[in-house]
């Protein structure tokens, strides 16, 4: 049985980096505001908790923000390792399990993988990763978990309903189209959120042009992050052009 801080940690890790959490919370701002009927006491309920809901969207932009200025600085190293790491983690899923909470973060030098109970999974599955780039299927690299997928979603989310939001204070839609305009929004977010998030994974955050890549060194590190799972691992990479 899992310990209260464990399933405290994952009940906040959930909360915060799920984009849907954002994307409910401002939808259903919007729809009130575009399906409530038009009136003085709505326009000015709005101007009150207006300038509220601005800090609350704030606080849930932020990783948006900082993960797009922190990403625009990634050098050719940790592209690489990011690709790496992804493709290793996609191959120890299908060894040990899709539902096997398996973390991770590169850097220049290498990546983190949490939730790691055996070596010899890692370098199987990096070895896989290899073969696979190597007979040119670098889709694995492309990851549905990773963390820019996240904050793609919620940078996506706030994008499509502040237009929508401002269209309807100028525009004054009608009931029906209201309607109509936010169940677009919500076809637009599950649609674009994949869409978008994997072409600017491959654009921007990935790399896989290099000649070879090895496992340096597998060690177990100590200094376990607030969100990793138990048993955390530094896969130090070389690679060459």
């Amino acid at each position: 049985m899992q310990d209260r801080p464990v399933l405290g940690k994952r009940f906040i890790l959930r909360l915060l980096v799920r984009p849907n959490n954002a994307f409910v919370f401002y939808f259903c701002v919007v729809s009130i505001f575009m399906l409530s009927p038009h009136s003085p006491e709505l326009g000015m309920t709005y101007a009150l908790i207006g300038p509220w809901l601005a800090l609350i969207l704030i606080f849930l932009t932020l990783p948006f923000l900082r993960a797009v200025f922190k990403n625009l600085r990634m050098d050719e190293a940790k592209k690489r390792n990011h690709a790496i790491e992804h493709g290793t983690i996609y191959f120890l899923r299908k060894r040990v399990g899709k539902k096997a909470r398996i973390g991770g973060r590169a850097f220049d030098s290498g990546f983190r993988l949490s939730g790691i109970k055996n070596k010899a999974d890692v370098s199987a599955a990096f070895a896989q990763m290899i073969q696979a780039l190597q007979e040119g299927n670098s889709n694995c690299v492309v990851a549905n978990q990773c963390g820019s997928m996240t904050v793609t979603a919620q940078g996506l989310s706030v994008l499509l309903l502040t237009i929508t939001w401002l269209l309807a204070a100028v525009i004054r839609f009608s009931f029906s189209l209201s309607a109509i305009v936010l169940a677009a929004n919500i076809c637009l977010f599950v649609v674009l959120r994949y869409v978008l998030g994997r072409w600017i994974q491959r654009r921007y955050l990935l790399s896989v042009n290099f000649a070879s890549a090895e496992i340096v060194a597998i060690e177990h590190v100590k200094d376990r992050r607030f969100f990793e799972e138990p048993s955390t691992v530094f896969v130090k990479t070389r690679t060459s052009d």
